[in-house]
């Protein structure tokens, strides 16, 4: 299932979320990452992170993925996930990503000294085994 949650980020320390992934070994389960820092005052949330920065690491800590600013090509993904949408061109970060089981984490900053609030998603998308 998908899960979220608020956390702040600070000029000197990222926030890191760890997740799993289960299935067959054999395939590529697709995810939807995001990292939500300015659409935050949206809600009513006081100081959110501007300019988050996300990144997805496997056990190993290699780097998976990465985004700083999202593209509309992704708002399918939200409508797939049942997420909120974002406004065009705002400096939240989203990734789509393809995952084999396993253990892996999400890492935020603020892009250069940025600090402030930011929500850290992570939803299952639809798995057509078929084509992963």
């Amino acid at each position: 299932g998908n899960s979220s949650g608020l956390a702040t980020v600070s000029p000197t320390a990222g926030v890191i979320k760890g997740f799993q992934v289960k299935g067959d070994s054999q395939h590529y389960y697709p995810f939807l990452i995001r990292a939500i820092g300015p659409s935050l005052s949206r809600f009513g949330v006081a100081n959110p992170l501007q300019d988050p920065l996300v990144k997805i690491f496997d056990s190993a800590n290699n780097m998976l993925a990465e985004n700083d600013n999202w593209n509309g090509f992704d708002e399918w993904a939200f409508r797939e996930a049942g997420a909120f949408g974002l406004p065009k061109g705002s400096a939240d970060s989203v990734v789509i990503v393809y995952l084999r089981p396993g253990t892996y984490t999400i890492q935020v900053k603020g892009f250069g000294t940025g600090a402030g609030a930011v929500l850290l998603e992570e939803y299952p998308l639809p798995f057509n085994p078929g084509r992963g």
